[in-house]
């Protein structure tokens, strides 16, 4: 595999949305989801997982902005890694720019309203409603003033926090692919464990296994990682 892409032209990012990776991507439907969309990859298989009814509660341009998003992750290829923050904001980045390059600065506007009236605290993964929101308007304000120039996710995205091993063990009888957070995280073999990297603290995980092509009921686990 080589580098992953950068952000910067807008041509290219766009065809890549609207190909969905010239069809490399597969949007599935998963009603049990707690998430109303993420982007894994599921035994090669690079796929965004939707909650039909969790992402049509969004309006229109919500939707096309999570859809950008989530495309985003695999362009800049975010599913060969755990999640983080300084990510998140990449992918916030690659979606907004998409939707510009679509329909010109209309629907970037409208994303910008629904994050600043949706406040939302945030987590080990994902910054602030508020932060990601301002992070955004230096998108819009970059991509009108000139498409090719990102601004850099804030500085204290981009610092490394200190992460401490978590050791997952697959207890299916079927491979199972690991989302910690509702991010990728690896796949696993039946009755395989593995050690990730994570922030200290407490953590969703979701043992998803494949079926003949299909996800089987995930198992969700509830585990605190120990501070280093």
């Amino acid at each position: 595999m080589g580098p992953a892409p950068v952000l910067g032209s807008l041509a290219q990012e766009v065809d890549y949305f609207e190909t969905l990776g010239s069809g490399t991507i597969e949007v599935l439907h998963d009603p049990s989801s707690p998430s109303c969309c993420f982007a894994e990859l599921a035994h090669g298989r690079s796929v965004i997982v939707l909650n039909p009814a969790l992402f049509g509660a969004f309006p229109p341009a919500m939707q096309s902005f999570l859809l950008a998003h989530e495309t985003g992750h695999h362009y800049l290829q975010h599913t060969f890694t755990v999640p983080t923050i300084a990510r998140e904001f990449a992918a916030d980045a690659f979606g907004l720019r998409v939707l510009f390059g679509v329909s010109g600065a209309a629907e970037p506007r409208e994303v910008l309203a629904w994050f600043r009236a949706n406040p939302s605290a945030g987590n080990p993964t994902h910054a602030s409603n508020a932060a990601r929101a301002d992070y955004l308007a230096e998108v819009l304000v970059a991509v009108e003033a000139d498409p090719s120039q990102v601004p850099p996710v804030p500085a204290a995205a981009q610092r490394a926090a200190a992460r401490v091993p978590l050791v997952l063990q697959n207890p299916l009888r079927e491979p199972a692919s690991v989302l910690v957070d509702l991010g990728f995280a690896g796949a696993l073999r039946p009755g395989q464990s593995a050690a990730i990297h994570v922030l200290p603290g407490p953590h969703r995980i979701d043992l998803r296994g494949l079926h003949s092509g299909a996800f089987k009921a995930p198992r969700w686990l509830d585990v605190e990682a120990p501070p280093p």
